[in-house]
């Protein structure tokens, strides 16, 4: 996969300022951080998911919430939130039913919004890049090069995303 940002400083800013403007999305995503936020203060309940998982796509709901158990859900999110490498964390919610490597990274980036960020296709098609499924190496690739390029545009993973969001839905 080859990643590209030709975007300006200027044009992320402008695109995460329209972003930030949609009050539908912004309630979606607020309600998503409020609960990842508590699964990362050590609150392991898998229903705090549900806002997750519908902020990035409801279409993958049941397929979780009836193709795991409770147990299941919270044992992944408990290694997920103390694993020390990205692979560990992506991969054991990808070992979920119904979890793609898109939405694990949703997941994470609620419950870690410094960490990580979403990977998905408005992402990705804002780069340049048409992929129709993705690999934890994807999305390892995908997470660097957002760091690198966040940090030398002085600003922060959330910018980013929600910027590449916009940009790649376009």
């Amino acid at each position: 996969m080859h990643l590209n940002c030709g975007w300006t400083l200027q044009d992320i800013l402008a695109a995460r300022d329209r972003y930030l403007e949609n009050a539908s999305e912004r309630q979606r995503e607020d309600a998503a951080f409020k609960s990842g936020k508590r699964i990362a203060a050590g609150e392991i309940d898998p229903g705090l998911l549900d806002p997750i998982i519908d902020w990035k796509s409801s279409r993958p709901k049941s397929r979780i919430k009836i193709g795991n158990t409770p147990y299941e859900l919270s044992e992944a999110l408990q290694v997920a939130v103390s694993a020390k490498q990205v692979r560990t964390a992506v991969g054991v919610l990808r070992g979920l039913n119904g979890v793609d490597v898109a939405m694990a990274s949703a997941m994470l980036t609620a419950i870690k919004p410094d960490m990580y960020t979403v990977i998905d296709w408005r992402a990705l098609n804002a780069l340049g890049v048409k992929k129709s499924w993705l690999t934890v190496d994807d999305y390892l690739e995908y997470l660097g090069f957002c760091k690198v390029n966040a940090a030398e545009l002085e600003i922060s993973l959330r910018d980013l995303d929600q910027a590449l969001w916009v940009l790649g839905g376009a």
